[in-house]
């Protein structure tokens, strides 16, 4: 009788040209036509049967049960405020609702979502809402487009904190955050083009913090990813042309950036820091993306990895102090650029080739004080390594193991124990022309079962050892028009017999030729 007394004397006031300034609610469902401002919590379903008016909660609670708390349906210009809605479906609902405003309200412990808008909803506002311990989102946008999300938070919820799905586009989500929720932190699944996520933060869920699946042209830009149970950032099938800038990914739990099935994501000024496994990662199947100017640091696995893509540019990137190398291409990746990127004091090499493909290009990088080797070859062949400089490195400056086909010219290599190049078992066929090494242990050393390689127009003074050095059973290899001076052994050292390698027209101060 209490809300049927309610409703009523709403009615009157409609029919009167009056508002309602207060209004005391109870149990059952209510209808809101006017300016009102609740002084007890309401037991039951509000709807908003009018628009442009402004229903204020004043901090009272709505509780269910029902189908959802606070309904508005083909109603614009309507402002909710200072609700706390529990126990529904469905906390707040917007159908067919466009230019409303719900600003600090919250919705907690609903059977589904906390704030569901639907593909008929446009052009709403939510402000510094909260969603907690919802069924499923926190906050759904289910297809509704050109919405604004700005200062909401959600947590706890047994789906993702925000759910972009269904076709939704051009939707804004700003400074918002998702904490705790039990799958993604911000899920866009299916989602049309032209979203875009400001300044969000994604902390602690347990799956990824934010993730694109077919959510193709979605920007990214200064949002945060820390302590997720996957990856901070997950851009996966059909995302193509999404870009991130700007972002960082810390302490996740299975990396900071991963793109697989995208193609055209394009990747800038992004960090990602003390996660677990690799800080970048490209899979196979994606091909075609930009990364420029990220940081990489302090990763328990690569700082970043093409895992079998073909087609990436990596340009102008950092990694440092990752456990694993700085910059990996592996399982078959082929046709990647990787120019003018920075490798100091990772655990493993600065770059690594690990059974690569072919087409690769490295122009312009340095590797500085890594722990193993500057750049591995390692059973990967037809690449090639241009003016690339590889400095105090643990190991050597350059290693080709099982590797046939390459080319290193312009490169430079100092300060490494071992040597600056370095040609190792299986070691064919490769091309050394116009490289330097000064300051290593051998400037170029060519072991075991290396074979039919070239070195060509190369300098190597003021090196530890050698210059050159051949050792037994490298057989086939050719040194010609090369230069040695003021090495501390010997400038040129080749322990076959004469015949097995070629020096041709090479300046050398000492040699020692069997």
């Amino acid at each position: 009788m209490k809300a049927l007394a309610i409703s009523l004397a709403l009615m009157a006031a409609v029919a009167a040209g009056g508002l309602v300034p207060a209004a005391r609610a109870g149990t059952g469902d209510i209808w809101v036509t006017s300016n009102t401002t609740l002084t007890d919590d309401q037991h039951g379903r509000i709807f908003i049967g009018a628009s442009g008016i402004t229903l204020d909660c004043a901090g009272h609670e709505v509780d269910g049960p029902g189908s959802a708390g606070i309904t508005l349906a083909s109603v614009t210009g309507v402002t909710v405020k200072n609700c706390r809605v529990s126990g529904f479906d469905t906390g707040f609902l917007l159908n067919g609702a466009g230019g409303n405003t719900l600003r600090n309200d919250t919705s907690s412990g609903n059977g589904q979502s906390g704030f569901y808008l639907d593909s008929a909803s446009s052009g709403n506002l939510l402000a510094s809402d909260s969603a907690t311990g919802n069924g499923t989102h926190g906050f759904t946008l289910d297809g509704a487009s050109t919405n604004t999300l700005r200062l909401d938070s959600s947590s706890g919820n047994l789906d993702s904190g925000f759910g972009v799905v269904n076709g939704a586009s051009g939707n804004r989500l700003t400074q918002n955050s998702a904490s705790g929720n039990h799958v993604q932190g911000y899920a866009l699944y299916s989602a049309g083009a032209d979203n875009r996520l400001d300044g969000n933060t994604a902390a602690d869920n347990q799956s990824v913090g934010f993730v694109l699946v077919g959510a193709g042209s979605t920007e990214l830009n200064g949002n945060t990813a820390s302590g997720n149970t996957f990856a901070g950032f997950a851009i996966l099938a059909g995302s193509q042309n999404s870009t991130l800038r700007h972002n960082t990914a810390e302490g996740n739990n299975a990396g900071g950036f991963y793109v697989q099935g995208s193609s055209g994501t394009t990747l800038t000024d992004n960090t990602a820091t003390a996660n677990v496994a690799g800080g970048f990662t490209l899979a196979a199947d994606a091909p075609g993306n930009t990364l420029a100017r990220n940081v990489s640091n302090a990763n328990t696995g690569h700082g970043f990895v093409v895992d079998g893509g073909s087609g990436n540019v990596v340009r102008a990137n950092t990694a440092k102090g990752n456990l694993d190398s700085g910059f990996a291409l592996v399982d078959g990746a082929s046709d990647n650029r990787l120019a003018l990127n920075t490798a100091t004091g990772n655990s493993s090499q600065g770059y690594a080739l690990y059974g690569a493909g072919s087409g690769n290009e490295f122009v312009g990088n340095s590797a500085a004080g890594n722990g193993s080797v500057g750049f591995a070859v390692i059973g990967s062949s037809g690449n090639t390594f241009t003016d690339n400089a590889s400095d105090e490195n643990t190991y050597a400056g350059f290693d080709l193991v099982g590797s046939t086909g390459n080319t290193l010219a312009g490169d430079t290599a100092s300060g490494n124990p071992i040597a600056g190049f370095q040609l190792d078992q299986g070691a064919t066929n490769n091309t050394l022309s116009r490289d330097r090494a000064s300051g290593n242990g051998d400037g170029f050393l060519v072991l075991q079962t290396a074979t039919g390689n070239l070195m060509s127009k190369d300098i190597s003074n003021a090196n530890t050892n050698h210059g050159f050095a051949v050792y037994l059973g490298a057989a086939g290899n050719t040194v010609r028009d090369s230069t040695a001076h003021a090495n501390g052994t010997v400038d040129a050292y080749d322990e076959n017999a004469h015949g097995v390698n070629s020096w041709l027209r090479d300046s050398f101060g000492t040699t020692s030729f069997a």
